[in-house]
């Protein structure tokens, strides 16, 4: 038989936990059926799994409380969901995915996908993407709106329809979420407007130059003291000045005498250049004095401007804790960034808003036609599913939509479906409410096999799913887990002979030990297989008449 499975279970290693030391068991495709007397260690396997996959654990866990326990799950896949959680969480694409999580004895996890550590949380992530765990009193897909919208997406033929509301309420959802950030922003902006646009009229109106600061000090310093400089440098060249004993004529009489000497002391020669280069140089001095004594003159009017100035810059810098002229600059550029900001801000806003309001006519259109196009099919899903209840003994089970219309648009559209079951016919109630453990069981089984054709549901495990049904019902469930295994890994732990003659690879789980049990399991072949199920027929050992009803139930699941 060939199976189109994008991923499957392949291999899982045990050791170390609850009722087994050691465990390693291989999965085929197909319908893998776990039996075993109550108590054996059945239900331990899937305690493994959810372990595995991100369950909590506990203390009491351990086979052996002195060391730690492992589990190791192997997966052959290719599903594009899975993959993309690998390149999402950086982890390497391998042939085989392998999942590992281990427990010390002193309660420390850790958890690896492909030798890569991940945190828990991770970890149930993926392992909801590849397996679907159902047992008693689960209801966990009828209660997933998404699991069922699909589905009758799928009877509706809506796929195209679907993908397109999807990509029109992505971006309106991505719109709207950025119109709200930038209105809270631009909200927040106008409180502080007027503030910004009066920094900025002082800011324009001072007109503050680069290097301007320093200048203007200078100028004030010099300013400030005009009247004592100016006397202080007249004193100076009146030193230079006086015809008798100012400096100049003084060095002009030195120097004269000195070349006197030349003729008569040749050493004095070289004295004679040196005191010539000193009133040359002298002479320098006073001329500089001179020119300084013309530009520096007391002027209260160019000092009151050169002040008032100065006071400006000072009160900005104080206002601005900022020590220059420069870092008053740059708060003014600053400032001038976030009013062009908030102008551009209203105009995104303005564009933002005929966007939003664009996408959401879009998406709210192909929200009605995805709604109206549901209901269309609603008939048809509903005749399907309560022809399978019947032949799985439920023959007055109706089960009924409730159509929601949601205040918002959401991931499925504008409506919502919330199913009503009634068992005979009678008062209709929610399913979790009304429906007992057999019924609901059914009700799933019915619910997945729709559904297993037409979406992507991973490895499906079914812990005693077939509870309250014996005969013609439970060999009619079998039928529908046999069927439902062509396109989906299914795993099923059963009491029930009728299901376990449909198994394509048949488990039986057994225990032994007198002080400490231990649990272990084994591959039947075909006579043990007889055995088993003639077993669960009548007892152990079984009598002759079982053995030959149990030869009947797997000739007929030859046929």
């Amino acid at each position: 038989m060939f199976y189109n499975y994008k991923y499957m279970l392949h291999q899982i290693y045990i050791k170390n936990f609850v009722i087994i030391d050691e465990m390693n068991l291989s999965f085929d495709s197909g319908l893998n059926i776990i039996t075993g007397e109550t108590g054996a260690g059945k239900s331990i396997l899937l305690g493994a799994l959810g372990l595995v996959t991100g369950g909590r654990a506990d203390n009491k866990m351990f086979f052996d409380p002195t060391k730690k326990c492992v589990i190791e799950v192997v997966f052959n896949m290719q599903e594009e969901g899975v993959l993309k959680w690998l390149e999402e969480n950086d982890i390497e694409k391998e042939e085989d995915l392998i999942l590992r999580r281990e427990i010390s004895a002193s309660g420390r996890s850790r958890s690896f996908v492909n030798d890569t550590p991940v945190n828990l949380k991770s970890m149930k992530g993926l392992g909801d993407k590849l397996i679907d765990l159902h047992q008693q009193r689960d209801s966990v897909l009828l209660f997933q709106p998404q699991i069922q919208m699909e589905l009758i997406d799928v009877m509706a033929n809506n796929t195209s329809l679907m993908h397109k509301y999807t990509n029109t309420f992505v971006q309106y959802q991505q719109s709207k979420k950025r119109l709200e950030k930038l209105i809270s922003e631009d909200s927040d902006s106008k409180k502080e407007q007027d503030y910004l646009q009066f920094l900025m009229s002082e800011f324009e109106e001072i007109d503050l130059q680069v290097g301007e600061q320093k200048k203007l000090e200078s100028e004030l310093n010099i300013l400030n003291h005009a009247e004592e400089g100016k006397k202080t440098i007249g004193e100076a060249i009146g030193y230079f000045q006086d015809e008798q004993f100012g400096v100049l004529s003084q060095l002009k009489e030195v120097e004269r005498r000195v070349h006197q000497l030349a003729d008569v002391l040749p050493q004095v020669k070289e004295l004679g250049k040196r005191i010539e280069s000193i009133n040359i140089e002298t002479e320098d001095i006073y001329a500089e004095l001179e020119g300084l004594m013309e530009q520096v003159e007391y002027n209260p009017e160019r000092l009151e401007q050169v002040q008032d100035r100065l006071n400006e810059i000072y009160r900005l810098q104080n206002k601005h804790q900022a020590k220059s002229v420069e870092e008053l600059l740059e708060i003014a550029d600053q400032t001038a960034r976030k009013l062009s900001q908030q102008s551009q801000n209203e105009s995104e806003i303005k564009e933002l808003t005929v966007n939003v309001e664009k996408l959401l006519v879009e998406a709210t259109i192909s929200a009605d036609k995805l709604k109206e196009k549901r209901l269309a099919v609603l008939p048809t899903y509903m005749k399907k599913v309560h022809s399978m209840l019947a032949e799985l003994g439920m023959e007055k089970a109706v089960l009924k939509p409730k159509i929601i219309d949601l205040p918002q648009l959401s991931t499925f559209g504008n409506a919502q479906i919330e199913w009503l079951f009634s068992a005979n016919g009678g008062q209709f109630g929610s399913i979790k409410e009304t429906a007992s453990g057999g019924e609901l069981s059914r009700l799933v089984l019915c619910m997945k096999s729709l559904a297993a054709s037409s979406i992507a549901l991973p490895t499906m495990i079914f812990d005693e799913v077939d509870t309250g049904v014996s005969g013609s019902v439970a060999l009619k469930m079998g039928d529908i887990l046999k069927d439902l295994s062509k396109d989906h890994q299914v795993l099923v732990i059963t009491h029930t002979p009728q299901v376990a003659s449909k198994a394509d690879r048949h488990f039986f789980v057994h225990k032994s030990g007198d002080k400490q049990l231990v649990s272990s399991v084994k591959v039947l072949s075909q006579e043990e297989r007889i055995k088993e199920l003639a077993t669960m027929l009548s007892s152990a050992p079984p009598s002759q008449s079982a053995v030959m009803n149990a030869e009947e139930l797997l000739a007929l699941n030859d046929e």
